[in-house]
């Protein structure tokens, strides 16, 4: 479900949002499926400073509308074990 999901939230995104932003920001994170819904992955503590802030929100909408449930949206720092 997550790398799906967070494909079609990508794309979504790709629509609204400059391709700058989508390669500088997002193209980076990496998702990971977790019993509650997804987890992002950020780089460095930067990187999920700065999507926390900007895209987060638009992100967790994405995901609830995508998935037609309440999908639990969590971003944090690491490496992802997929």
């Amino acid at each position: 479900m997550s790398s799906m999901l967070w494909k079609q939230i990508l794309s979504r995104l790709d629509t609204v949002l400059p391709v700058t932003d989508l390669q500088i920001w997002l193209s980076p994170i990496r998702a990971v499926s977790t019993n509650s819904g997804l987890l992002l992955v950020a780089p460095n503590i930067h990187f999920a400073a700065h999507v926390e802030k900007s895209y987060l929100e638009s992100i967790r909408a994405l995901a609830r509308e995508l998935s037609g449930n309440d999908v639990v949206v969590e971003l944090q720092v690491g490496v992802a074990v997929n």
